[in-house]
């Protein structure tokens, strides 16, 4: 099997890194930091023995924070499991309106920025009111069911949609927002 190759593409005003694999964690758990999930153990503790890096989960919220503090756009994390990989889109362009955006975060219950392309393109598939179940909407996101089961029980502890009935029957709503 292919393990495809780590990609860095370096442009006038972004930065883009493709890796091999999908995510460790949820999405949401990468933003907030705090939780690591290595994808080689023994390379992290021969970085670690010599002083690089550590395994507190705190790199990627390291980012975020240095790209707040230029003012710039938030960093992209892109799942793409048809491919395999993992894209981070590091643009440095000023956000704008980053007062009005961070009030609307600060209001939301869940930040749209913290959601992958997956569990939007879930969201625009569900109407609101409508039951579905993980094998629906795996097939209409092209994704196998645990999978799909994953990203809906991260939508579901975002309190963006509900679920009803026990595993083997269980429906997803989206709740009005």
């Amino acid at each position: 099997m292919d393990a495809g190759v780590l990609k860095v593409i370096k442009r006038s005003n972004s930065f883009e890194f493709t890796n091999p694999g999908i995510l460790k964690l949820p999405l949401e758990d990468i933003y907030r930091g705090g939780n690591s999930k290595s994808r080689n153990p023994h390379m992290q503790t021969m970085l670690r023995m010599v002083g690089f890096g550590d395994n507190a989960g705190s790199g990627f919220p390291s980012i975020l924070a240095a790209w707040k503090e230029e003012g710039w756009v938030k960093p992209e994390l892109i799942e793409d499991t048809n491919l395999n990989q993992i894209t981070l889109i590091l643009k440095m362009i000023a956000a704008e309106n980053t007062e009005l955006v961070e009030s609307a975060e600060k209001s939301a219950d869940y930040n749209l920025w913290d959601l992958s392309n997956r569990q939007k393109q879930i969201l625009e598939y569900m109407k609101p009111e409508m039951q579905y179940s993980t094998e629906e909407i795996a097939k209409k996101i092209g994704l196998k069911g645990p999978r799909t089961r994953q990203l809906l029980n991260e939508l579901v502890a975002m309190g963006i949609i509900s679920c009803t009935a026990t595993t083997k029957n269980r429906r997803y709503i989206k709740n009005k927002i």
